[in-house]
């Protein structure tokens, strides 16, 4: 009797010009569909492929700099990330500048959703003489991660590999901390605890819930209001939020941002190194015979 394949989604994130649509066509050939996201003009692409004893439903997110409602494309991917979560995330990088990506990286974390991180145009990246410590951005991370090259299919089964071990082996390591006030902390710390006491919620870390309705954008979008209790948790994250402003003196997206990406340009100078140059490299060997 043949035992019966078995149905995941993953989610493809990434900024724009990653090489997401690449990667995209590779892990699914001919096998996509093309439609709009609801209630918005913006292309929602689908694909399938096997891996392993599962049939896998990819789904490709708009690009997008962060979790945060303040375009549409960003509105779409909180909106399926808190209401209809993958079973893994599928992060793309560009190995050229880390930093740029890693924003997002730092949230996919955060959220708590079972993610891989691949890191696209290693060639490239070689070629301006960079070189990228992928254990150190998977330690930092908690979560896999693996250089590729799209384009030309590099490290596409190391990939696959690694897709396969997080959705059999869903488990989350402790999330990379981001340094924020000290009053951030603490609203947030006690606004997750209102979080966690409601009876439905989304299946995300609830501090990450509690930064998203802190941000005081599409707070509909993070948790129904519906749910007994979410409107007082709305209304009080919005008090929680100008207690914020008045000690920070900014708005609170604004220090929310700063930390998350002070985080990530603190994380790309740590993995990314500057390959020694040939000539370097013949000097040096020159020196260790003749001196």
């Amino acid at each position: 009797m043949t035992e019966q394949r078995r149905s995941v989604t993953v989610a493809l994130a990434a900024i724009p010009n990653t090489g997401k649509t690449t990667l995209f066509n590779q892990l699914t050939g001919a096998r996509q569909s093309v439609g709009n996201w609801a209630g918005v003009t913006v292309a929602r692409r689908v694909g399938h492929f096997e891996l392993g004893d599962y049939d896998v439903e990819l789904v490709d997110l708009p690009g997008a700099y962060s979790i945060s409602p303040t375009t549409e494309e960003q509105r779409i991917v909180e909106r399926y990330l808190m209401q209809t979560p993958p079973d893994v995330v599928l992060n793309l990088l560009d190995a050229r500048n880390l930093y740029r990506g890693l924003g997002l990286t730092l949230q996919l974390a955060m959220s708590g959703l079972p993610t891989v991180v691949a890191v696209n145009m290693m060639d490239e990246a070689r070629r301006q003489g960079l070189d990228i410590d992928i254990d150190a951005l998977s330690r930092h991370l908690g979560m896999p991660v693996v250089p590729i090259v799209a384009r030309s299919g590099e490290g596409l089964e190391q990939l696959k590999a690694a897709l396969l071990q997080v959705i059999e082996h869903p488990e989350t390591e402790h999330p990379p901390h981001i340094s924020f006030p000290p009053v951030v902390e603490e609203q947030v710390m006690e606004l997750a605890r209102r979080i966690d006491a409601l009876p439905e919620r989304p299946p995300l870390d609830e501090s990450l819930i509690a930064l998203q309705l802190l941000k005081g954008e599409g707070e509909q979008e993070v948790l129904d209001p519906h749910v007994p209790g979410a409107g007082a948790v709305i209304e009080e994250a919005a008090q929680r939020r100008r207690t914020i402003e008045a000690v920070t003196g900014q708005p609170f997206a604004t220090t929310c941002a700063e930390c998350r990406f002070n985080a990530a340009r603190g994380l790309a100078m740590e993995a990314t190194h500057a390959l020694p140059r040939v000539r370097d490299v013949v000097a040096d060997r020159l020196d260790a015979v003749l001196l």
